[in-house]
């Protein structure tokens, strides 16, 4: 009895998830070159976005400021001192002030000779003149010398850049092959997951005008032909439904403004089972794979156990 209950108490909280995700989210977009952006999320009866700011409680306040007014009363008690001990400062700091006037000359004097002193001690002595050195024989033998070590270094470095390249190639490839089976799942899911993305309720208008009124309808033509190109490529990629899009031309006025707005809808079922099925393609390729591996390493410790073991055999024959 308690374990039927158990499981039916599971499955209703599993019905009423998958329901809950079932429902869709909408993100609100609205923008244009003279308004403002605006972009609102919910879900179900949620403003996921943008949040209202919480207001602060008066009693909060309140105490904060009877605790600023506190710390200021004890800082005024603290600092506060006594005439008596004003006056004694003020006699101190006039004697302190009179005895730094007059020592200043004397610091300069001894500042300069120090200054002097150093700047002599400092000096470098003179380079003596620069003797040529005497002209050396041969010296286009050692250079032809030097060319032909110079080649075969060059020789050297080349063969062994051509090593690393050749591995760094085999690794690359060793990577490719591990990737590639998993490109045509991972672009078959992709693709669905963009289609349940519905952009809804498309609204689009611009207007658009220069001073030559040939001007004008050439870049209204071009401008159109961008706009329902650029429709249709979205309607390739995402579910689109577009409400109004619209182009005004304009003669005899400098102007370029467009306005626009849609809402975005996405049902998490949706994209939590793509996810799902795209992990269990992974995982059917994955899986073979690394168990193949494992075979493979098998082999290779079979094999050198039995290296070994005739190895080990020979020598005690010997």
């Amino acid at each position: 009895m308690i374990a039927t209950i158990v499981l039916k108490i599971l499955l209703i909280i599993i019905l009423v998830i998958v329901i809950l995700l079932h429902f869709s989210l909408t993100i609100y977009v609205k923008g244009g070159t003279g308004g403002e952006f605006v972009i609102k999320a919910k879900y179900l009866f949620f403003t996921l976005y943008p949040r209202k700011p919480k207001p602060e409680k008066e009693k909060k306040k309140k105490r904060r400021k009877e605790k600023e007014e506190d710390f200021e009363d004890d800082l005024t008690e603290e600092t506060e001192l006594p005439a008596d001990t004003y006056e004694d400062t003020e006699g101190e700091v006039s004697v302190q002030e009179a005895a730094a006037e007059e020592k200043p000359e004397a610091v300069a004097t001894e500042d300069t000779a120090a200054e002097e002193e150093t700047a002599a001690e400092d000096k470098p002595d003179e380079p003596a003149a620069e003797e040529k050195p005497p002209k050396k024989k041969g010296r286009k033998f050692l250079k032809k010398k030097d060319k032909s070590d110079k080649k075969e270094d060059k020789k050297k470095d080349k063969e062994e850049g051509g090593g690393k390249l050749k591995g760094k190639i085999d690794e690359l490839k060793r990577k490719w092959e591990f990737i590639k089976p998993y490109i045509p799942p991972a672009w078959k899911y992709t693709k669905k997951l963009l289609k349940a993305i519905r952009i809804e309720d498309v609204k689009i208008n611009i207007d658009t005008g220069k001073e030559d009124a040939a001007e004008s309808a050439t870049f209204y033509g071009k401008l159109q032909a961008a706009l329902f190109n650029g429709l249709n490529v979205l309607a390739m990629i995402f579910t689109l439904k577009v409400k109004e899009a619209n182009v005004n031309c304009l003669f005899n006025e400098k102007r370029l403004d467009a306005e626009g707005e849609a809402t975005v809808r996405v049902r998490p079922s949706t994209v939590i089972a793509i996810a799902f099925c795209l992990l269990w393609c992974c995982g059917k390729i994955f899986i073979p794979y690394k168990f193949r591996q494992w075979r493979k390493r098998k082999r290779k410790e079979k094999e050198a156990k039995k290296k070994q073991a005739e190895k080990a055999e020979l020598l005690t024959e010997e």
